[in-house]
């Protein structure tokens, strides 16, 4: 695409990225090379989360950059390793679901909903519409380090994670929903493999009771605690067993996700990050097309680039 103007030239960038996918006949993943000139070429990865998530695009990224060096110079790359299929995954999962571990599961997070309050009283400039667009924006701000530092003591003080310190409330409700994802791989060979493991888990808070912030502090602790021995219960199998009444308009069990990803997967490009490849300066970015929820909100720690 040699002579576009820079706005055409990006545009046409994100119509690919948009483009839809035909899940049954593939394929599911997509790469495209578009350059606008010899300084300035943009390569498109573009991935459905059926087959992907955070952590393996990540692999996937590592990779390559792994990869690109040593073909660059026709030389072999050491120290690549086979990693155990996905179907290896989806087998371990239904036998987990099957036993009594899934019995287990489903009894914990049914009794988390006896009584829920769907709807997550947001304040919003506009009027909710009666069917979802999932289009959205981002914005982004930066913490400063005392501010960090501030949390991190207060998290060390109360023997909980920096995570749970930030989990607040925002909402003049007494009972709160949202998602918080784990990464879902269970221990053993999957380290390496891609593929969608990421789990939602589904923590209602109550704030009954005026608690202060820091005895709020220890309920969340104890609910995420509670939370991660009971992760591997899929959220789709959940919605489907609770029966909950379907909405056009919004998620029908939580409507706002708090995802705080920690500096080991970070780097994925979250924010514009430098790297080289084989001499070959280039930046990484994350470019996602739609927002399946009302609010996602993300705290990046450590952003730096490998």
């Amino acid at each position: 695409m040699p002579g576009v103007e820079e706005a055409d030239f990006h545009q046409s960038i994100a119509a690919e990225a948009r483009l839809p996918f035909d899940l049954e006949h593939g394929p599911v993943f997509r790469a495209h090379l578009f350059i606008r000139s010899a300084a300035e070429e943009i390569l498109l990865l573009n991935f459905h989360h059926i087959i992907s998530d955070g952590y393996s695009i990540r692999t996937f990224l590592h990779e390559f950059g792994r990869l690109y060096p040593a073909f660059c110079g026709d030389t072999d790359v050491r120290g690549l390793t086979t990693a155990a299929p996905y179907g290896d995954f989806v087998a371990w999962q239904e036998g987990l679901l099957a036993g009594d571990d899934g019995e287990r599961m489903w009894a914990y997070w049914r009794s988390q909903f006896v009584d829920h309050e769907p709807d997550l009283a947001l304040p919003t400039d506009r009027p909710r519409a009666a069917l979802a667009s999932h289009t959205g924006s981002v914005v982004s701000l930066d913490m400063d380090k005392p501010v960090v530092e501030r949390l991190e003591r207060l998290a060390h003080q109360e023997k909980v994670t920096l995570a749970t310190v930030l989990l607040h409330r925002y909402c003049d409700q007494d009972d709160i929903t949202l998602y918080v994802p784990r990464l879902g791989r269970p221990a053993g060979d999957f380290s390496g493999t891609l593929g969608y493991f990421v789990t939602l888990a589904a923590l209602q808070q109550e704030f009954s009771g005026n608690p202060t912030f820091l005895d709020h502090l220890q309920r969340v602790r104890q609910l995420m605690r509670c939370a991660r021995s009971h992760e591997h219960f899929p959220i789709p199998l959940l919605l489907e067993k609770l029966k909950l009444p379907p909405a056009a308009d919004r998620n029908p069990l939580a409507q706002a996700v708090f995802n705080f990803i920690p500096e080991a997967v970070s780097s994925l490009g979250f924010t514009p990050c430098d790297v080289d490849l084989s001499g070959l300066p280039a930046q990484i970015r994350l470019c996602e097309t739609d927002i399946w929820i009302d609010l996602d909100f993300r705290i990046l720690a450590g952003m730096t680039c490998h």
